[in-house]
């Protein structure tokens, strides 16, 4: 059973003799210690759901105790970052080198035999794009298309935080249990019969958090860009076309695959994503939601 009093205790500890080691400490140092205490001590610090399931692999919430306790100098993005273990790697390549990995990256696509091997190679020299000059979505898409399959972005999610998007499939699994401790307005069960347990729980949360769903989700007859964009937020938002079944996620009013998704698990874990590869803020009136 978790004690968080002792959970907060040990931490401090470990931090502290960390730092008697070393000022800097690497978030793969976070994680090597935080694997060694769980593998000692799982019935304290491994990460579980109400059933007993080991959640990813157990040190998530471990690894950023640590770090949220490591004391540095303020920093705007601190708190947003947390749960980024990877956000800005260093490169050694060369610009020479970048264009032609950015060149070759144009033209890999999932399933080529150096899909994987390109984003591995590729990875530090997106990061650092996105984060040194604050770059538009139609930027990014330009200079680095292959971010923006699904592969891509959830393959870049797991390398940026240590964890794999598809944790998120326990959301329907586990939505009948969450429902249970949240009040909502029985009234609209049939409604909620017709859209799915995925979309449920998200929707019954915002009505208990007394937040809007609609800046996150809508469902619309078309997905004509000129017709809706400006009525769509900036932030990362998901459309189903009812036209079509699929669903869309668009990022500052731009759309992220024309293709769409079958599914809105999949199009959530899209735009879930998003939020961490790209850190933008989340709207005012749905943070707790998301």
């Amino acid at each position: 059973m978790h004690n968080p009093r002792l959970r907060r205790k040990v931490v401090s500890m470990v931090v502290d003799e960390m730092r008697n080691i070393k000022a800097y400490i690497p978030m793969k140092a976070f994680r090597y210690i935080a694997k060694k205490i769980l593998d000692k001590f799982p019935q304290f610090f491994k990460d579980v759901d109400e059933d007993d399931v080991e959640l990813g692999d157990g040190t998530f919430s471990l690894v950023n105790q640590l770090y949220d306790h490591l004391p540095l100098n303020p920093s705007k993005n601190r708190k947003s970052l947390t749960g980024c273990y990877n956000w800005g790697p260093s490169t050694s390549t060369s610009t020479t080198d970048e264009e032609t990995l950015k060149n070759i990256s144009k033209t890999t696509k999932y399933g080529d035999c150096n899909y994987t091997e390109i984003l591995e190679k590729t990875y530090a020299i997106i990061r650092n794009f996105l984060n040194a000059g604050d770059p538009t979505i139609f930027e990014i898409k330009k200079e680095w298309p292959i971010l923006f399959s699904s592969n891509s972005i959830f393959w870049h999610f797991q390398k940026l935080t240590g964890t794999s998007i598809h944790f998120l499939d326990q959301l329907k699994e586990k939505s009948s249990k969450i429902l249970k401790t949240i009040k909502y307005d029985k009234k609209k069960d049939i409604l909620y019969e017709r859209v799915g347990p995925e979309l449920e729980i998200l929707v019954r949360l915002s009505e208990h958090f007394k937040e809007d769903i609609n800046l996150f989700y809508v469902e619309n007859k078309t997905i004509d860009i000129e017709e809706i964009k400006d009525k769509l937020p900036l932030s990362p938002f998901l459309l189903k076309c009812e036209t079509t079944g699929l669903y869309h996620v668009f990022i500052e009013r731009e759309i992220v695959n024309m293709e769409g998704y079958n599914n809105l698990l999949m199009g959530f874990k899209v735009a879930f994503a998003m939020y961490f590869i790209l850190n933008p803020s989340y709207p005012k009136k749905l943070e707790t939601t998301l």
